[in-house]
């Protein structure tokens, strides 16, 4: 009986106090963040003088993203071991007021009217604006005729042109930036299983707001999606829709019509919603 209350004891005193665990996270975070930090002065330390200085950039850039990553999965592992306001306080710090919707999800109904997470959420409404500004318009119309996308090989494209040429009853246009570890992974994520959706008639293509060619050109090269990736020049298509973000996605039907700008937390029930209707 003895050794049995013994043994109950060690269990108790092998626990974690919240005390520990919350400077156990914050030495992980702040490790995290100074590996970030070194890799970011790495990357700007890069003097792009030719092609293969872009391409020491790009191969600095994955290792970034790859820290930035393992940071905001530490982030949303933390909820509910460590302080509720403590966590959000170190994400809107990290992420200049954003808090992802991977913590928001779990967030109580009395941790949701803290004044932190309604600033996120205005900070997230603000993002979607831009979609009543644009549903409904036609990348086949005249006020984007005069737009170019350029390959990389500097080829332009009107985006006519790449509608045209694009085989599926539904395109996802992706906005994106070399900058964002978010625009990587879905390259990352989708490069996978695009076959699943080209194959049911929805086809993606990449639209590049970097305004620097040469990363565009050596992030395209490196990547190699299956998925034509374009460059857009001086910006004017991000900048027509107000572009405030990357990740940013544009659904467009057959006809050229935008019939959904979508950000990146609901970028996969859209694919996946647009799929089963497809098959239906």
């Amino acid at each position: 009986m003895i050794f049995l209350l013994f043994g109950c004891s060690n269990e108790e005193t092998n626990e974690i106090s919240t005390e520990d665990k919350l400077v156990l996270f914050k030495q992980e975070i702040s490790k995290l963040r100074t590996d970030k930090e070194n890799l970011r002065k790495q990357v700007h330390s890069v003097e792009l003088s030719d092609f293969n200085s872009y391409l020491q950039r790009d191969s600095l850039m994955d290792e970034w993203s790859n820290i930035s990553n393992q940071l905001q999965q530490k982030y949303i592992d933390a909820y509910g071991i460590i302080p509720t306001d403590t966590l959000l306080s170190q994400v809107s710090q990290e992420y200049n007021g954003y808090i992802f919707s991977s913590i928001r999800n779990k967030l109580t109904m009395e941790e949701r009217q803290l004044k932190i997470v309604k600033n996120a959420l205005e900070i997230y409404n603000k993002y979607l604006n831009i979609e009543d500004n644009y549903l409904n318009k036609s990348l086949t119309k005249n006020e984007f005729k005069d737009f170019s996308l350029l390959d990389t090989y500097k080829v332009s494209f009107s985006p006519l042109q790449v509608l045209k040429a694009d085989p599926g009853k539904f395109l996802l246009v992706h906005f994106w930036g070399t900058w964002s570890s978010t625009c990587r992974d879905f390259d990352d994520t989708y490069s996978d299983k695009y076959d699943l959706f080209l194959n049911n008639g929805i086809s993606i293509i990449g639209v590049n707001v970097d305004g620097d060619w040469n990363k565009f050109k050596a992030y395209s090269i490196r990547r190699k999606t299956p998925w034509k990736q374009y460059f857009d020049n001086e910006t004017q298509l991000a900048d027509a829709i107000q572009n405030e973000g990357v990740p940013l996605f544009a659904l467009v039907n057959e006809s050229g019509q935008i019939i959904a700008i979508i950000d990146n937390e609901n970028v996969e029930n859209v694919l996946n919603n647009t799929l089963a209707k497809i098959k239906q």
